[in-house]
C-alpha cells in the first residue's frame, strides 16, 4: 500500500522514458525494470495508491 509520502518521493524520481535512474533510492519505483521511472511505473503506482 502506498500513500502521500510515497507519492512525494515518486514525483522526485519521475524521469520519463529512457532516462537513466541516477538516484539509487528511486529503483524501488522502477516497477517494469526498464531502468527509468516513467508512465508504466506511474500506472502501477496508481494501482497501489491508497490515501487513507
Amino acid at each position: 500500500m502506498t500513500g502521500l509520502f510515497d507519492y512525494d518521493r515518486f514525483v522526485e524520481c519521475l524521469s520519463g522514458p529512457n532516462a537513466v535512474i541516477e538516484d539509487l533510492n528511486c529503483n524501488c519505483f522502477d516497477s517494469d525494470a526498464d531502468n527509468d521511472v516513467g508512465l508504466v511505473d506511474f500506472g502501477l503506482f496508481q494501482l497501489a495508491f491508497d490515501d487513507r
